[in-house]
């Protein structure tokens, strides 16, 4: 089953929560800043929460206890299924996004709940192949000429090598983190 962004996120702040409405959520994102990078706004938030409900990933109820002017809100819990959901995304975004891409920051803020292990496993050989990938890249720069190339082409390698050491180097950081907890 796919998640987008925006519902994967939902999900998480789903989960956070005992039981959550549409208003509260929004809230949340706007005072975390999701809006500046998960391209989330007030009817995605709710068109979001139905989508996961119809998938089968959140259980709803409509809170009685409201007072006040407007419409009784309708309150969302994350269920089993959208429990294991979760954690099954949040791996998968460690696994598969780039770590300067929204997924991978979805799936730093959704590491409560996944088991640290496994993330640590799937982010030690995400580094193992970012290190080859450096390698190979950097075989290219001299095989193709290095400091002889022209310099744009060699500022093409240099923003190449900058990216993919400072991505390195902050896996190899949250690694340490997560051993630490």
């Amino acid at each position: 089953m796919n998640l987008s962004n925006a519902e994967l996120m939902l999900l998480e702040l789903v989960a956070e929560q005992s039981s959550v409405s549409g208003y509260e959520i929004s809230r949340i994102v706007s005072l975390r800043g999701y809006k500046n990078w998960a391209d989330i706004g007030n009817t995605s938030i709710y068109t979001g929460l139905k989508k996961l409900k119809s998938k089968g990933l959140l259980d709803s109820q409509i809170d009685s206890k409201k007072k006040g002017k407007g419409p009784l809100p309708t309150k969302f819990k994350i269920n089993k299924s959208g429990k294991k959901m979760l954690e099954e995304k949040i791996l998968n975004s460690f696994e598969e996004a780039k770590v300067n891409s929204g997924r991978f920051l979805l799936g730093l803020a959704g590491l409560p709940f996944t088991e640290k292990n496994k993330v640590v496993i799937i982010l030690e050989k995400k580094n193992r192949s970012a290190l080859k990938d450096h390698e190979m890249v950097k075989k290219k720069f001299l095989s193709d000429g290095g400091d002889k190339l022209d310099l744009n082409t060699k500022e093409v390698f240099r923003h190449s090598f900058f990216f993919m050491e400072k991505s390195i180097e902050f896996i190899d950081s949250l690694i340490k983190n997560l051993k630490k907890e």
